[in-house]
């Protein structure tokens, strides 16, 4: 399959290069021709690999949301529909928090149960350790 994109680049290769001998005995050049050489040189060349940097919200902002989910999380008294999305969005926070300090995590693949609380404790934990604060402080 290459083969064929192989020598048709060679045909146009040639092509331009016998198009520059022209121009440069003769003196034909226009614009257009310039932005073509331009744009063939940089795809040869290629383009540099950008780095990619993930955009992240700042850290006080998500520990703001942790310590307000984890509020809205604990509080006994909810139907069970407003306590699946406060878990759900608490879970997700915890998630953005682990992420932004970089410790690894489970809380957005795990199933619920039992399985997931350990997995939020122990994300807890990890984040208390870092210096994260999961309580207000006059609480």
């Amino acid at each position: 399959m290459w083969s064929w994109l192989r020598d048709l680049g060679g045909l146009v290769l040639l092509w331009l290069c016998l198009h520059v001998a022209w121009c440069a005995v003769f003196g034909t050049w226009r614009a257009w021709e310039v932005r073509l050489a331009r744009g063939v040189v940089r795809r040869v060349r290629g383009t540099p690999a950008a780095t990619v940097v993930p955009v992240r919200r700042p850290i006080e902002d998500v520990a703001a949301d942790v310590r307000r989910l984890r509020a809205a999380f604990e509080r006994p008294g909810l139907r069970f529909a407003k306590w699946e999305g406060t878990r759900l969005a608490y879970d997700a926070a915890l998630a953005e928090a682990a992420d932004s300090l970089e410790i690894p995590h489970l809380l957005l693949v795990m199933a619920p149960g039992v399985e997931l609380d350990v997995e939020r404790g122990r994300v807890e934990w990890l984040l208390r350790e870092s210096g994260l604060l999961l309580h207000d402080r006059a609480a």
